[in-house]
């Protein structure tokens, strides 16, 4: 497991959780929404706007279309 600093740890459960359920929405696996590598990566991010969200890897237009 990944130690994570206090706050972080809600914000990772509250992005798998909303993975979790685009998945079940999409009919697909929870990695075709968004990778556990683009997970860590938007949590350290932290970003507020669609253009930052951008900047993240993982997170191009296709991604972002629905932000």
């Amino acid at each position: 497991p990944i130690c994570r600093p206090n706050g972080v740890s809600d914000l990772y459960s509250a992005l798998k959780a909303y993975r979790s359920a685009a998945a079940a929405s999409l009919s697909q696996p929870a990695f075709c929404v968004f990778s556990n590598k683009e997970l860590d990566a938007l949590v350290a991010a932290r970003p507020c706007s669609v253009e930052a969200l951008r900047r993240v890897g993982g997170f191009g237009a296709a991604k972002c279309s629905n932000a």
